[in-house]
């Protein structure tokens, strides 16, 4: 033994070489005699074992060489040295060696073990696989480790070889998927040669291609490089399926390299090469992916990118619309040309120029999608994902009515999804001449300009482009207002000056309407004010037609109203508009004009007492109806407007408005006589004065005693000497006034009792020894006094009387502040039969007071009364007038008690239910209103608590009786929604129920969700949806999809929610511990919880409106399985839910390894795989890819 160790001491090869030799042979016999049970006990073999991390290079070589020596001839089992050796890289001296080895043990293991196909137990992770070890403690060994691998690849025993690549799995993956900046970039290229060469587990291939990733630049040229060499390598091979495939990825990887400012020209040489070599069905596909390209790129690049587009357009089939994305594409580059990039522009104009010509290839998108390969990799590619779909939806959507719908739906998708869009739908504008697929083009690429400024000046140019190819007046109408608003791009500033101002000198009928965009531009951007100006005072200038005075007058309305700090520079053009239109035509003018004046002087740029000054003479002669509505205007607004002068002569003012007012009163013209009773409102009572009155509201008034107390007084007028306006003139006002204006007489006098009832104190209502008979304890100028008193003394017989009688009870049925002040309210019974209107009148008083007045109480508990007696048959809706009554039900149910009122609610309800159930539509629209008062009753805290009860128990009695999936019934949710929270959540939980009906859990279903809907944001959230969803399971498939379809509307109205996001959460985990349970549907149970997590993210994205499959995606569950990894991608963009990634990603994880459907695993694989583009993904991305992905190809 002595002599053995010195010569393992020496340096001498030969020594050492006979000296291990001599240990193997010692090992050899004793475990051929037996000697020991395990060669770990061999002192010699643990002699060789200490000397294999020798610093002594050819001692550590040659007692390696031993030890797999051991292992060939059967002494030592080979899984026990690949740990032995492996477990000891943490402390190894010599790397180079135990690559070595480690490679031998390997090729030995894949030796033996070729027929039982066995599972290589290591991953990158936990086990881990030796090479990988060995590279995270030495880099610098990537030479030996990849001189292994080559040997092992290319080895010549074709059980080695066959099996090399799955064995040597973990390796290519850590070393060409590794996400890091540190990551082995020194031997991607080889390993990938390697890898792609091989003809073993292409699998290994593919599963690399999907892993990697694009996020930086470093990792983003690396994944290029790979792409290429594998592109190459097709190209060689002339492997039609492989480029049709690798081609859209190649055009994805150009946009990606460009946004992170790295140099694509390599992808255009490889797309030139190879596009002859590929399906002619992915035309559409290319040029959407082109156009985005011709976005994004230098100048440099441009002539690449429009080479490749000539060739497309020449060799592969494609759609007009995707043509025309692509020409929409090329517009900015033409409006902005540029010398670096002369020769590129030519081609560009000869791409803009070409006629779309339908070719003999048919475009079959079916065709490329049938191809496993490109399905596989477009996984991994977002660009392609979603274009993808894009191309595949707008195949079907050809014809206009198709386009129109779907315009519609992207109208109401997030801002987000509409970007991704903005191509396509560029496109759609230049293609179509549709009036309203135009307008909808427009109007959703504005929408996108507001969000992203600089995609503004894209806009235009198409608008401009489109505008000279125009020739219908409809569409050239809708492209010229969409100019405007794109003025706060920066850009287009004066492009957009200078088209409409050469507009406005050009057609004569085109130049109002111009004015009218100019009007837009200062909308959306305040520092166009002085173009505007501009044109308007051009505009006046150079023409004097009425039309044109209208038109300026209009925009400088706005002006005034938005902008009134600039109104004194428009001072000079009012007064000029008002000089000139004399005439009838311009009368709109003029009323314009002095609308404008009225809103400077409210915003005090011009003083009111001034101006009248100046305008009284003119208006003095005004017959014009429309001019006198407007100054009208003026007069009302004039009781709001702070004086610049002296009070005194603020009050003559208002004396002499009031006046001009009442005379207005006397017109021939009902729309003055309106106009000016309206203006009367904005007046107190006390700036009138009976002097002001006309002479026929003033008849025959006699000087109360107080004011004639002298022969002097008795002989003067009325008018000379009160200090009031009595209440008698205002029932001659309402006698005298034109018929047809009498509702607006009404209306000013609601406006005084208004005033008078909001002046009242609490002591007017108290009433000891009885309520009064009349209302004579009020003083002579109120007007509630004049109308009560007029009630109770009219002659009820002469119909003469009932036109003024129905405005009195108008007037007092008014829903006021405050009650009337107190009455005996029974000479309303004179009154109830009338007519049907006084009727309604008469309860709604009735109601009003039955809480301060016994009478009024008693008056509709009589009413009430007849509900506990009447038959069905006798019951007829527009008779009895029960509309008023629920109108006023807040009233009622603080006045009577339940058992008054529940008759009348109970025989009510049910006749419209029964009538509701034969389709009366009429009774559809009772039932509303019947819902609506409940709502509103419900709401109100003064309703005394023993009718909420029985409103509450009506509610709930009748969810049994009605069908809430059906639209006619919307309005109880209003109602329901008003019960208290606990109440809501018995009456809905099924917990609680006997017995389960379908019907009903649907019933529960659509409240819960309404409740998330409309109160979210405070007492209800989605987890009121949770306890519903056990339930669902359990039941019917009609109440799943229906569940499904109800949370698909909640969350697509609570997409920026932050509850929405929290609820996933807790779905998500919610799924994972059902694994730990062992219930008899637990399969069941897991897969709707997905169904309703993929519903929920997919709503949460938009893509499904998108792309129109709504309906699908609740029936589908191919279409839920393949729109829920690109849905995932979208919603993880935004910034809220970002940090919630981690918990989706191992999530995701998790739900690939568990026991479930082979397709749902297979969603949630590619949805983690869609999530790697993010930081967390690096540090636990040798996790992940240890797991090993299905492909099926």
């Amino acid at each position: 033994m002595n002599e053995i160790e010195y010569k393992l001491e020496s340096t001498n090869p030969v020594l050492i070489s006979h000296a291990t030799s001599k240990l193997f042979e010692s090992i050899k016999k004793k475990k051929c005699d037996r000697e020991t049970d395990h060669i770990s006990k061999i002192a010699e073999f643990k002699l060789l074992l200490s000397k294999r991390d020798s610093t002594n290079v050819t001692l550590s070589i040659s007692a390696c060489q031993a030890l797999i020596a051991l292992v060939e001839n059967g002494l030592w089992d080979i899984n026990e040295a690949l740990s032995t050796f492996t477990s000891s890289i943490s402390s190894i001296k010599n790397y180079m060696v135990a690559t070595t080895t480690i490679s031998h043990l390997l090729t030995l293991d894949l030796k033996r073990d070729s027929k039982n196909k066995i599972m290589y137990p290591f991953t990158l992770h936990t086990p881990q696989h030796p090479f990988i070890s060995i590279l995270i403690r030495d880099k610098r060994s990537w030479q030996t480790i990849l001189s292994q691998i080559t040997f092992i690849v290319n080895h010549q025993d074709y059980r080695v070889k066959e099996n090399s690549i799955k064995m040597l799995r973990p390796v290519f993956l850590y070393i060409l998927c590794n996400p890091l900046l540190d990551s082995m970039d020194c031997c991607m290229q080889q390993v990938w040669q390697l890898l792609i060469k091989s003809k073993y587990d292409t699998n290994v291939q593919t599963e690399v291609l999907l892993w990697l990733c694009t996020t930086e630049s470093h990792s983003c040229v690396n994944t290029n490089y790979r792409i290429l060499e594998l592109a190459e390598k097709a190209l060689s091979e002339k492997n039609k399926e492989y480029c049709t495939a690798l081609l859209p990825m190649i055009a994805s990887l150009i946009i990606q390299l460009l946004k992170q400012d790295s140099d694509p020209r390599s992808n255009f040489d490889v797309i030139l090469s190879i596009i002859d070599y590929c399906d002619n069905h992915i035309g559409n596909l290319m040029l959407i992916l082109m156009a985005e390209v011709i976005t994004l790129c230098p100048a440099i690049y441009l002539y690449n990118a429009l080479q490749i587009c000539m060739m497309i357009t020449k060799k592969m089939s494609y759609d007009d619309i995707f043509f025309s994305t692509l020409k929409a594409s090329l517009l900015k580059w033409m409006a902005y040309p540029s010398v670096l990039c002369s020769e590129a522009l030519d081609l560009a104009k000869d791409l803009a120029n070409k006629i779309f010509i339908k070719t003999d290839l048919t475009c079959n998108v079916e065709t490329i999608f049938s191809n496993r390969l490109f399905t596989v990799f477009s996984h991994s590619d977002s660009y392609i994902q979603f274009y993808s779909e894009l191309v595949m939806h707008c195949s079907i959507i050809l014809n206009s009515s198709d386009i129109l719908s779907w315009l519609r739906n992207i109208s109401h998708v997030p801002i987000h999804l509409k970007d991704k869009c903005k191509l396509l739908i560029s496109g759609l504008l230049l293609q179509s001449n549709e009036p309203l697929i135009v307008e909808l083009c427009c109007n959703i690429l504005v929408d996108i300009s507001r969000e992203t400024n600089s995609f503004g000046s894209h806009v235009l140019s198409l608008i401009l482009h489109k505008l000279t190819k125009c020739k219908s007046s409809t569409e050239t109408k809708c492209l010229l207002m969409v100019i405007p608003e794109l003025v706060s791009t920066k850009e287009n500033v004066p492009i957009i000056n200078h088209t409409l101002n050469m507009l406005l000198n050009g057609d004569k009928q085109l130049k109002y309407f111009i004015i009218e965009l100019y009007l837009k531009t200062l909308k959306r951007e305040p520092r166009c004010y002085r173009f505007v100006s501009a044109a308007i005072i051009q505009l006046m200038k150079n023409d004097y037609s009425w039309y044109s005075d209208t038109t300026c007058a209009r925009a400088m309305k706005y002006i005034c109203e938005n902008y009134p700090e600039h109104g004194e520079n428009l001072v000079p053009l009012l007064s000029q508009i008002l000089n000139r239109s004399t005439n009838m035509n311009g009368g709109t003018a003029s009323a314009l004009a002095l609308g404008c004046i009225s809103i400077l002087c409210k915003a005090s740029v011009i003083d009111i007492c001034s101006t009248w000054r100046v305008l009284a003479p003119k208006m003095e002669k005004e017959k014009r109806p429309i001019v006198l509505e407007s100054l009208c205007e003026l007069f009302a607004d004039a009781a709001f407007y702070t004086p610049s002068q002296g009070l005194e002569e603020y009050d003559r003012l208002i004396n002499n408005i009031v006046s001009k007012l009442w005379t207005y009163t006397t017109s021939n013209d009902v729309k003055v006589i309106n106009s000016a009773l309206k203006a009367l409102t904005s007046y107190r009572l006390e700036q009138l004065s009976l002097k002001t009155l006309p002479l026929e509201f003033r008849c025959n008034l006699v000087l109360p005693a107080a004011y004639a107390k002298t022969p002097i007084d008795a002989v003067k007028k009325p008018e000379d000497i009160l200090p009031y306006i009595p209440g008698i003139c205002w029932i001659q006002m309402l006698e005298s006034i034109n018929k047809t204006a009498l509702p607006t007489a009404g209306n000013l006098l609601i406006s005084f009792v208004t005033e008078e009832v909001n002046s009242f104190r609490s002591g007017i209502y108290a009433w000891p020894q009885g309520e009064p008979q009349n209302f004579k304890y009020l003083p002579e100028k109120s007007v509630i006094r004049a109308i009560g008193e007029y009630l109770r003394k009219s002659n009820k017989i002469d119909s003469n009387n009932h036109r003024i009688i129905t405005e009195c009870l108008r007037i007092f049925a008014h829903k006021y502040p405050k009650p009337l002040p107190n009455i005996n309210w029974n000479f309303l019974k004179n009154m109830l039969d009338l007519s049907n209107e006084t009727k309604r009148y008469t309860l709604s008083i009735a109601c009003h007071h039955a809480t301060i007045s016994l009478s009024a109480k008693s008056f509709i508990e009589n009413y009430l009364s007849m509900y506990k007696t009447i038959n069905d048959m006798d019951f007829n809706w527009e008779n009895n007038e029960h509309s008023v009554l629920y109108s006023n039900l807040e009233d009622l149910c603080q006045a009577v008690q339940p058992n008054v009122i529940k008759p009348f609610l109970d025989i009510t309800l049910k006749h419209v239910i029964e009538k509701m159930d034969v389709g009366n539509k009429n009774s559809i629209e009772l039932f509303h209103s019947i819902m609506y008062s409940y709502a509103q009753t419900l709401k109100n805290p003064e309703v005394c608590h023993a009718n909420s009860t029985l409103l509450s128990t009506i509610l709930e009695e009748l969810l049994d009786k009605i069908d809430l999936t059906c639209d006619q019934f919307y309005s109880y949710f209003a109602a329901a929604l008003e019960l208290p929270m606990k109440h809501l959540e018995r009456m809905t939980s099924p917990k609680v129920w006997w017995e389960t009906i379908p019907g009903k859990l649907k019933n529960a279903i659509a409240i819960r969700a309404e409740l998330v809907l409309k109160k979210h944001s405070s007492e209800a959230s989605l987890t009121w949806l949770n306890e519903i969803i056990d339930e669902t399971i359990a039941s019917t498939f009609s109440v799943q999809t229906y569940f499904l379809k109800v949370i698909r509307n909640v969350l697509i109205n609570m997409q920026f929610e932050r509850s929405s996001l929290n609820w996933i959460l807790d779905l998500i985990t919610q799924v994972q511990g059902f694994f730990m349970e062992s219930q008899q549907n637990h399969f069941d149970k897991i897969q709707f919880y997905c169904d309703i997590l993929f519903v929920s993210i997919i709503s949460l994205s938009g893509i499904d409106s998108m792309l129109m499959k709504e309906d699908l995606l609740i029936k589908s569950q191919n279409i839920k399985i393949k729109l829920f990894p690109q849905a995932l991608t979208i919603i993880f963009e935004r910034q809220d839910w970002k940090h919630a990634i981690p918990q989706m990603m191992e999530w995701l994880n998790y739900m690939r390894m568990s026991n479930i459907s082979s397709s749902y695993k297979s969603t949630f694989h590619r949805a983690l795989i869609c999530l790697r583009h993010n930081s967390y993904y690096k540090d636990v991305w040798t996790k992940y890819l240890s797991i090993k992905t299905e492909i099926d190809i």
